[in-house]
């Protein structure tokens, strides 16, 4: 350690200057962690409400018509956006309708809200996706899942991650260079 830099850390603006640094940072750092976390408890709200709202539709028309009114509307509804993931199954887990290629057999085992790998129909074979779904068991032996790919939360969730780390360093180094400006002062 040289003499200009020891007698650096020897100051008291510089060493208050990294006091300051430390808490500045700890209470960025939390109100970022604080704001990540807010925005994925929301993401996966919006998704699971989304989720109950289709599913309410779909189990409206299966007790009113059946099965085969379900299959027709499930049919249907695989046909919009791409995110919006639908499949009819046996419990064997052959598919009857919908627009879910692949789907883990357990996950058709297991009813309610479960974090899954998935293929959507028309993507490759080596394409694996990350959805949310629900399932549940129907009279017959059916299995009917209703979800929505994360993707797009995943990535939300992986900028805000990226922005709290880089806001972080920013402070640290902001910090640094002040300590310094004060005790050249």
């Amino acid at each position: 350690m040289t003499q200009t830099t020891h007698g650096l850390f020897r100051s008291a603006a510089f060493r208050l200057s990294l006091f300051y640094l430390a808490v500045f940072a700890a209470f960025a750092g939390a109100l970022i962690a604080y704001m990540a976390w807010s925005t994925r408890v929301i993401l996966a709200n919006e998704t699971r409400e989304t989720i109950a709202a289709e599913t309410r539709g779909l189990a409206e028309q299966y007790a009113t018509d059946g099965i085969q009114r379900l299959v027709e509307a499930v049919a249907k509804r695989s046909q919009g956006p791409a995110n919006a993931l639908y499949l009819i199954s046996s419990f064997s887990g052959e598919s009857i309708t919908g627009n879910i290629a692949y789907l883990p057999l357990e996950t058709l085992k297991a009813e309610g809200y479960q974090r899954v790998p998935y293929r959507h129909t028309g993507d490759a074979s080596d394409i694996t996706r990350e959805a949310e779904v629900r399932v549940f068991r129907l009279t017959g032996g059916f299995v009917l899942v209703v979800g929505r790919d994360i993707a797009e939360r995943v990535a939300v969730e992986r900028i805000l991650w990226r922005a709290g780390v880089f806001a972080v360093l920013l402070t640290l180094m902001l910090a640094v260079a002040g300590g310094i400006f004060v005790r050249m002062r």
